[in-house]
């Protein structure tokens, strides 16, 4: 177990590939305006529409989870 977490905190303090951060940055920029979106709606006291309430909790965790899987990324091979 020790060896395990020494492991992901090594891969979560390594330098990022270069594709990995595009993807995470995209993720990120789409969970963020389904936030604002959101946040627009409830501020202005308009209705949310019902397929927004079905596809919102996704288009917040499917790219929050994706973000954190990718930041395990490394540069290079990883060696024993």
């Amino acid at each position: 177990m020790k060896k395990l977490i020494v492991i992901l905190k090594k891969r979560w303090q390594a330098e990022t590939p270069r594709l990995y951060r595009r993807i995470r940055n995209l993720s990120m920029g789409i969970s963020g305006c389904a936030v604002a979106i959101n946040a627009a709606l409830m501020a202005a006291g308009a209705r949310v529409p019902e397929w927004f309430c079905t596809v919102y909790p996704y288009l917040v965790g499917v790219p929050a989870a994706i973000a954190f899987v990718l930041q395990f990324g490394e540069q290079g091979r990883m060696k024993d």
